[in-house]
């Protein structure tokens, strides 16, 4: 286990870096970016997928956990970020993951998610530790030592809503792709679309990643192959954004 997941924060070190050099160019680390009210942004979008508002009551209004647990992905973007810009290496975030979530630990936030009966003890769960995540970045904005426990902080929150470690890295992947993707068809510019039209429903473009990804799960470790597809989709109902299906390689 700890050889893969060794890969996988060498993997998403190297990812973070190039997708950072797209976005914002090759001397990012430079440029003092603020990527801890980038990090805080997306886990506010978390509770978006919740059901939080008790005040919105109907049967479709319900949480939907994969997308929930892909902000928290996001924020992992953000807060790398910030660690490699610290200098942190993907050796002293791995000796933290290992130290901080143990696979025993991992399993009983996974199980206690998993058991619980009803949506609102899930929910429950899910805010505190969402809360804890967004109260671990604001820290470390303050205290860079502790960017180093970026990766187990992200680990700790995604087991607490049912994610593994597995699926936390099988999902960064294709969100890092979607990323580039959105820079290489004119999300700058404001020209590219979030909301596509799939299979007769219109629906966000990550909920489109998250259908190819279930459906071959070969994708999820493809970002030249997922970037290539969703190239497709894009340019079937408007040809006119889809310009380049990829990113660069690592």
């Amino acid at each position: 286990m700890s050889t893969d997941l060794q890969i996988a924060i060498e993997s998403s070190f190297l990812l973070q870096d190039a997708a950072n050099k797209v976005m914002a160019g090759p001397d990012w680390k430079e440029q003092g970016l603020d990527w801890t009210t980038c990090a805080l942004t997306e886990l506010g979008e978390f509770f978006g997928w919740t059901a939080y508002k008790h005040w919105k009551k109907s049967d479709d209004y319900q949480p939907n956990w994969h997308q929930a647990f892909i902000e928290i992905v996001d924020s992992y973007h953000f807060m790398l970020s910030a660690a490699i810009e610290y200098d942190v290496t993907p050796g002293k975030a791995l000796k933290q993951a290992l130290e901080s979530v143990s696979i025993t630990n991992e399993r009983e936030a996974l199980e206690a998610f998993t058991n619980a009966t009803t949506v609102g003890e899930k929910k429950s769960l899910a805010k505190n530790a969402v809360k804890s995540l967004m109260a671990y970045c604001l820290d470390a904005e303050d205290n860079p030592s502790r960017l180093s426990k970026v990766v187990s902080e992200h680990l700790a929150a995604a087991a607490a809503v049912g994610f593994s470690r597995d699926e936390f890295f099988a999902a960064y992947v294709p969100k890092n792709t979607l990323n580039l993707f959105r820079q290489f068809n004119g999300d700058r510019q404001g020209t590219y679309p979030r909301m596509w039209e799939f299979e007769g429903q219109t629906i966000e473009d990550n909920q489109v990643v998250e259908i190819l990804t279930k459906r071959n799960p070969e994708l999820a470790l493809d970002s030249i192959g997922l970037a290539t597809e969703l190239g497709k989709i894009l340019s079937s109902f408007a040809p006119a954004k889809a310009s380049k299906p990829g990113g660069p390689s690592v």
